[in-house]
């Protein structure tokens, strides 16, 4: 995301450019022959939306000093045509007036709708033109081979974002070799999204042997593969160098600091591997340096020159690691520098003062230690901070000016913080976003005098550490802007009144001290704008019912899981996807369950005392987690089990269910075939777990359509027959628990279970198998294995005997 930006940015300013180049040229009369051309083009496009260019085109003016996006020459010839973003899906085809244009030197066609259609022949006859852009157009398939006689194209750029469903520009034949031969004065190549498909030493040698006045390259997302190849270096007018988002699998060669005029070098996403060279990084006319998502890639940062030019460094998910070095502050221009999620270490230099233009700063998921230079938080630009997951320590000091400052987003979440915060903090009026949680703050904090200071508050994360936050306003006309709040372990003992007038999406207030009912105003927030509700491991009690008239329009995350609710009727908004009551004391499953689980992916109600049988209702929610455990369920399970096929978590552990485990699934010669098509082809179970009931029978064979299976834990019932057999078509089982069963006989040929490659715990401990256990086909066992009671270790050398 943070390159797509970049790369928009870069097409903007190329358009901007144009922009500027046609309202200064000197403009005449627009010729009558050239004036119909433009209408006959103008009647022929088909737009999706209305355009804003050529709703100027009006017969009545002269196209040349009144009609957007067309500029002319001396002589009243259309010498620019400018049709980006005017939604066009259709209206050039190989016949059009477009390339009758004979004087024409610039089009944009960029960002239009053509359609997922073939480049329409006929370009190669504006023989004039030095500048084109297709980008984003529409268009897709293979890349004409006449685009390779346009030979005065200074300017070619066919890329294209590549979206879901999208089809991309292929270039095989011709291939870039081909296209480019004849295209000598071309300086700006860009193709990102286009796939090329080529290793190292082809395309970097058809690029050397092709364009020698090239100056920006930009290849991203282009199926390239590497090694880069050294023919690049020929290339020495280049000063823009885009190849991010291709598979290069290889190392950062060292030439690339030979190019004398680079200011902009993105290797993002490449796969790269093994050293950077830092020389690369000492370029004296580097501005612009992208390196990120090379999770491979080793290096440290070098002793930066005085002067030096850097603008933009960014470097994370990288191994790159050591210090930041003090020369860091002689980059004087640096205004972004992101290395989050590296392994950098030590002290933050107190030269990052010096900064002056910085504007964006994470060096968050480090290992940096020290206490916090409060200089940095001084630099006036500075707009965005996140320091979190780091090993700072030691007190925040005071902040000072703080009503200059220009920060919006500040992160010191999960470090080793300590002491109060400083009531300075608060003067940071701009801030939009603070994250202070997983530190060891301490002290009381005034929720009121909080938000009155920081009015353009929108995100505020105080959770875990060893704060007070209290709250006494109840002021009706108060409105905050907040619409992410954490307080999870603040020692809150109510729900502060002051989140009624809020646009809150975000609530979490889990592990307090929270009593009473919960309050009903909770759920009109914000005008139903709620869409996460933490309240878990507090003391509430169940709300007062009905409901407001505006509740659940928008909840889709509800944990209350232990708390004091109880009762029949747990709160369903019929919005929710994940829904937590565990750990309370209710005592039944709505009858009805699945109207208000429509939309549910995980519902759990264990540990509560529910009584009485599964509802069969609950079999038409579209479940992926469902979580009875612990309650004193009875009865058999329902078997319209088998209609839930997104099910991956079925958890009945320690009721009182009883009868026999029911086929849920299909298995050829267990089900009648009257009923056979009415099972699901196929299982999804993740974890499958009836520990501690009262089930009989053998365990149903359809169990082997479960594939993906992981956990299979039946132990302490009442199952009789064979050892399952069947388990040896559970590839990814890691866990089997068929202890204190009534299973009996042997457990296979010679004692081999079966082929399961990945079992890491097995216990088959209290049945009668007559055999031991042959480890052969249970190679990756790692915890331990249960038999007759006793936790035996994996052994190699031996058999493991009953």
């Amino acid at each position: 995301m943070r390159i797509l930006l970049s790369f928009i940015t870069w097409g903007f300013l190329f358009s901007v450019l144009l922009q500027v180049d046609n309202n200064i040229c000197v403009q005449a009369e627009c010729l009558e022959d050239q004036k119909t051309l433009l209408v006959q083009l103008n009647q022929s496009l088909v737009s999706s939306s209305s355009t804003s260019k050529r709703s100027s085109w009006s017969p009545d003016t002269d196209c040349c000093s009144s009609w957007d996006g067309v500029t002319c020459d001396t002589s009243g010839h259309v010498l620019s045509l400018d049709l980006s973003n005017e939604s066009i899906e259709d209206g050039v085809n190989s016949s059009s007036s477009l390339f009758k244009f004979r004087y024409l030197e610039r089009l944009n066609l960029a960002f239009n709708y053509f359609g997922s259609i073939p480049i329409p022949a006929g370009f190669d006859r504006l023989v004039n033109l030095t500048y084109l852009n297709l980008s984003n157009s529409g268009f897709n398939g293979q890349i004409p081979i006449s685009f390779s006689r346009m030979t005065r194209l200074v300017t070619f750029d066919l890329a294209t974002y590549q979206f879901p469903g999208s089809i991309p520009f292929t270039l095989n034949n011709p291939d870039l070799n081909m296209l480019t031969r004849n295209l000598k004065e071309l300086r700006v190549l860009s193709l990102d999204g286009v796939n090329i498909s080529a290793h190292g030493s082809k395309w970097c040698k058809a690029l050397s042997s092709s364009v020698p006045k090239l100056q920006v390259l930009s290849l991203s997302n282009c199926y390239l593969s590497g090694p880069f190849d050294k023919s690049l270096t020929q290339l020495q007018s280049l000063y823009e160098i885009r190849l991010s988002g291709n598979n290069i699998s290889g190392e950062v060669p060292e030439f690339f600091s030979e190019f004398r005029n680079l200011t902009f070098l993105d290797l993002s996403s490449c796969e790269l591997h093994g050293n950077f060279p830092e020389r690369i990084l000492k370029v004296g006319t580097l501005e612009k340096f992208y390196l990120a998502n090379n999770d491979h890639l080793q290096g440290s940062l070098p002793e930066f020159p005085m002067h030096g030019l850097l603008q933009e460094l960014i470097l994370f998910n990288t191994s790159f690691s050591g210090d930041l070095p003090d020369s860091i502050g002689n980059l004087i221009l640096l205004s972004r520098l992101d290395l989050w999620h590296c392994r950098f270490n030590g002290s933050i230099p107190a030269s990052v003062s010096q900064l002056k233009q910085l504007q964006y700063l994470d060096l968050s998921e480090n290992s940096f230690t020290g206490t916090l230079p409060m200089a940095l938080f001084a630099i006036p630009s500075l707009q965005y901070m996140d320091l979190s997951e780091n090993q700072f320590t030691g007190q925040l000091g005071e902040f000072f000016n703080g009503s200059l400052s220009s920060l919006e987003t500040l992160d010191l979440s999960m470090n080793k913080l300590q002491g109060p915060i400083p009531a300075t903090l608060f003067e940071l009026s701009k801030l939009d976003t603070l994250a202070l949680s997983s530190n060891n703050f301490n002290g009381i904090v005034n929720l009121d005098a909080l938000f009155s200071k920081l009015n353009n508050l929108t995100d505020l994360d105080l959770s875990n550490n060893r704060l007070s936050v209290i709250s006494s306003s109840s002021n009706p006309a108060l409105f905050l802007q907040i619409g992410f709040l954490a307080l999870s372990s603040c020692n809150l003992t109510k729900i502060p009144s002051l989140l009624k007038n809020t646009e809150l999406t975000t609530l979490d207030l889990s592990n307090n001290q929270i009593q009473g009912k919960i309050p009903n105003w909770i759920w009109e927030i914000g005008d139903g704008s709620l869409d996460s509700l933490n309240l878990s491991r507090n003391l509430l009690e169940d709300p007062d019912r009905p409901f407001p008239a505006n509740s659940f329009t928008s909840i889709k995350y509800i944990d209350l899981h232990s708390n004091m609710l109880q009762g029949k009727n747990p709160i369903l908004p019929p919005s929710a996807l994940f829904l937590d009551y565990s750990s309370n004391n209710l005592t039944s499953i709505i009858p009805n369950a699945s109207s208000y689980l429509s939309n549910a992916m995980f519902f759990s109600l264990s540990n509560n005392q529910i009584n009485g049988e599964i509802p069969a209702s609950i079999c038409e929610a579209s479940l992926e987690v469902l979580d009875l455990s612990f309650n004193n369920l009875s009865g058999p399970v329902p078997p319209c089990l088998k209609s839930m096929a997104r099910l991956r978590v079925l958890n009945l552990r320690r009721n009182s269910l009883s009868g026999q485990i029911p086929h849920v699934w299909r298995s050829q010669g267990s089900i009648p075939p009257d009923d056979f098509n009415s099972y699901p082809e196929s299982c999804d179970l993740r974890t499958f777990n009836l520990n501690e009931n009262k089930f009989e029978g053998q365990l149903p064979s359809s169990l082997a359509n479960c594939t993906m299976l992981e956990v299979l834990d039946v132990g302490n019932n009442q199952l009789t027959g064979g050892f399952p057999s069947w388990l040896g078509s559970m590839p990814e089982l890691r866990v089997l628990v068929l202890q204190n069963n009534r299973f009996q006989g042997p457990l296979g040929n010679g004692g081999t279970v079966c082929n399961l490659a990945m079992l890491q715990i097995i216990d088959i401990s209290s049945n009668k198998f007559s055999e031991a256990i042959n480890m052969s086909n249970m190679g990756n066992i790692t915890a331990y294995i249960m038999i007759k009671g006793k936790k035996l270790m994996k052994s190699r050398e031996d058999d493991i005997t009953r």
